[in-house]
């Protein structure tokens, strides 16, 4: 069930529903212009008219309220723009752009404002509470508004904004063009100046307030299937306080993907030096063993001072090499990777995050080595800025995009190369 929502009301829950034969001429006309924009009515209930959008396996409602439906229908019949990955539209009959926003320490319609005085000619009269504003950019180019959401996207988004016991319709943020000048605002300009907007109020009055995400993307790892409840042991296993904290964080951070594969990497980080240091060893373990190997021999020692050096001079990723070569099993991950549900996601051709791809048919490279680059790659996207030359091929990896919803099997990979490092690094 959705956070404090109304609109997920079931057909079975319903009683004594009302047809369109029951509405009034224009309200019923209003119904059949929505219908035709993709949406069947089910049913009226009270003052509210509930629709199912066609064409969906979701079992909630849009709703509209009577008062509101005329509205509504306007504005389809002109035409509504929505924005592929968050919840926003362009509302051709009101020319603008609107973001539904969502504050998770108290409602939006809480916080009170004292805005400027309105310098353009949008209607906007504001509220006597103080709960909302309209901003006017230099020149009169473009309009910032916050306040009560309109019918459109309270019909649109009825899952995920409207209010459980509707005292109130949720707030949202909407930006204007200069449609006397002839000029249209892009969405992608719109959206920074939401964003601007919504930063200014965190971070100069601690008001918390976020776009919303067309999809909530949770990122569930899968249990262990068994046919008998598993059978639990005394801890073996000793894990650094670090190690334990991180993995415990990981599993909080369900909603936030990239977070959480950053605990599983951060959990995977703290054995680097320790796997360097014994990749280092081994080397020069394997030059002092050598047949040809003579303390007295110059060329001899500075082999063994190269292998030292080496080591020394290591950069993450050539640690992490390293770390996932020595401590985790072959087989162990080859299984992972090549399993039925797995195989897609990390071959060419398979989740589209702009990191390396997985060959295991690979004679260039271990698997090993393959996994480590993806998952570096992978870390570099999400905590490097896309300004930095260093990074400029891959933009960041932002928590409510789309990409972050497609980490599930890399964060399960991360967690796999975790668990290894430490079954590895136990004594």
């Amino acid at each position: 069930m959705s956070d404090g929502v109304v609109g997920e009301f079931h057909l079975d829950e319903m009683e004594d529903p009302s047809g369109v034969e029951d509405l009034a001429d224009d309200v019923a006309a209003a119904v059949e212009e929505i219908e035709s924009n993709g949406f069947k009515f089910a049913q009226k209930k009270g003052d509210l008219l509930h629709f199912i959008k066609a064409n969906s396996d979701d079992s909630f409602y849009s709703t509209t309220d009577l008062r509101d439906v005329l509205k509504v229908a306007s504005s389809l019949k002109l035409g509504v723009l929505e924005h592929e990955d968050l919840l926003a539209v362009f509302d051709r009959s009101n020319d603008m752009f609107e973001f539904p926003v969502r504050s998770y320490r108290r409602p939006a319609s809480r916080y009170r404002w004292s805005p400027p005085q309105k310098e353009c000619d949008h209607d906007f009269e504001g509220s006597e509470e103080g709960d909302s504003f309209h901003l006017t950019g230099e020149n009169g180019e473009v309009c910032i508004e916050f306040s009560t959401g309109t019918p459109l996207v309270e019909f649109l988004y009825s899952i995920h904004v409207v209010p459980r016991m509707r005292r109130s319709r949720t707030h949202s943020v909407k930006v204007f063009g200069n449609s006397h000048e002839g000029k249209s605002l892009e969405f992608e300009k719109a959206r920074e100046l939401v964003d601007r907007l919504l930063f200014e109020l965190d971070a100069a009055h601690g008001v918390h307030i976020t776009t919303m995400p067309r999809v909530r993307r949770l990122i569930r790892l899968p249990a262990s299937r068994t046919p008998n409840p598993p059978e639990v042991r005394f801890p073996k296993v000793r894990v650094p306080r670090e190690v334990s904290a991180l993995f415990s964080f990981a599993g909080e951070a369900a909603d936030n993907p990239p977070f959480m594969f950053l605990a599983y990497y951060q959990a995977l980080e703290y054995y680097l030096p320790h796997a360097a240091s014994r990749g280092g060893l081994k080397a020069i373990r394997r030059e002092l063993r050598a047949l040809t190997f003579d303390d007295k021999s110059d060329a001899s020692v500075l082999r063994v001072l190269n292998c030292i050096e080496r080591n020394r001079s290591a950069n993450e990723e050539d640690q992490l090499k390293t770390l996932v070569s020595e401590c985790v099993r072959e087989d162990v991950l080859h299984e992972f990777i090549a399993s039925p549900e797995n195989l897609k996601h990390f071959s060419k051709g398979g989740a589209k995050l702009s990191i390396p791809f997985i060959n295991l048919k690979s004679t260039s490279e271990t698997l090993a080595i393959q996994v480590a680059k993806r998952i570096y790659a992978l870390r570099n996207r999400i905590v490097h800025a896309k300004d930095d030359p260093k990074y400029a091929e891959s933009s960041v990896l932002l928590p409510r995009s789309k990409e972050a919803g497609l980490l599930d099997k890399d964060i399960q990979l991360a967690r796999l190369l975790a668990i290894e490092a430490v079954i590895d690094n136990q004594g």
